[in-house]
């Protein structure tokens, strides 16, 4: 058993790779899925940076 740091880790690690969804769409082509998931990967970040920049409403 390593220190509780790595064991921590290698806990967040299973479990983000048990409860990851692989949704495939055979029909489509690979350069199409590559644009998608860059397109949803950076979506968390942009919406990020809009609420860092937002004015608060009064």
């Amino acid at each position: 058993m390593g220190t509780p740091d790595e064991v921590l880790q290698a806990f967040w690690q299973e479990l983000r790779g048990r409860t990851r969804v692989t949704i495939d769409h055979p029909d489509l082509p690979d350069a199409l899925k590559d644009i998608a998931w860059g397109v949803q990967r950076r979506r968390p970040q942009r919406h990020r940076q809009r609420s860092a920049t937002a004015t608060p409403k009064a």
